[in-house]
Formats: C-alpha cells, structure tokens, sequence
C-alpha cells in the first residue's frame, strides 16, 4: 500500500501513481498536499502512521514475512528521535531501530499468527507512547 508521508492518506492503487518526480518520488496527489507516497506493508502501516503522526519519525519499516526463514519485524526511526519508553515484551531498541527477530523453525500458519500478534504488540505500544509533540508543549 502507498501512504503520504504528510497527509496519510491511503492508496491501494499502484497503477493511478506511475508519474514520478525527477527524485523518483511519487507526489501525493491530494491539492495542497507537498507529501510524498510511501511503500508500507499493510499490517504494519496502523502503528507507522501513529508513531509519525505523534513526531516519532519513521525511516523504514517490516512487518515481517511468513514466507522466509527468519522472522524479522522493525521500525527505524529517524537519527533525532529519542524513545524514552521500554520496548514491547519480545523486541530490543538498539541504534534506533525496534525490532522483533524470531528464529524458531515454525510452520506457516504458526509463523503467520506470531507476525500478527507481534504486530498487534506494537500497535498497542505505539498507542502508550506519549506524544512528543504533547511532551514538549507539556514542557
């Protein structure tokens, strides 16, 4: 799915956003909008638009692949952003970047149903952080 890194507006539609700027952006085509369109794997997308929508910048993101041998789920977050909250049960804050890492030999479904909980997780992790746009005019 592609996001506005601004507005966030959704857009499921590839094929409407062929024209690209001369960075190899895709301009958000909502008026008045200067954002741009961002790739985001749909099950993640919920917490990536909370944490930013919340000032914690994001830079790249996983929500992890059932289909590969090791489970990864993770979240870079902008060089300037400090995350004073502990990490969800199960993922580690290391150079700014969270992250899940599962390396269990699991079946598919197994696997499936881990990379929706953990999803889940951070979800509700994301929801509890306070806000740092709230934190700074609460001084």
């Amino acid at each position: 799915m592609l996001i506005c890194s601004k507005c966030y507006e959704i857009y499921n539609e590839y094929s409407k956003f062929v024209k690209k700027d001369i960075e190899n952006y895709i301009n958000c085509p909502k008026v008045n909008c200067v954002g741009i369109l961002l790739e985001i794997d749909e099950l993640i997308a919920p917490t990536i638009i909370l944490l930013n929508k919340k000032g914690f910048i994001t830079k790249y993101c996983c929500s992890g692949h059932w289909y590969e041998d090791l489970l990864q789920i993770y979240i870079s977050f902008d060089k300037d952003i400090k995350i004073s909250k502990s990490p969800p049960e199960g993922f580690e804050l290391k150079d700014n970047v969270l992250s899940y890492t599962n390396t269990d030999k699991l079946k598919m479904m197994k696997k499936y149903n881990l990379i929706i909980k953990m999803n889940k997780i951070l979800y509700k992790w994301a929801k509890e952080l306070q806000s740092e746009k709230q934190s700074i005019i609460m001084g």
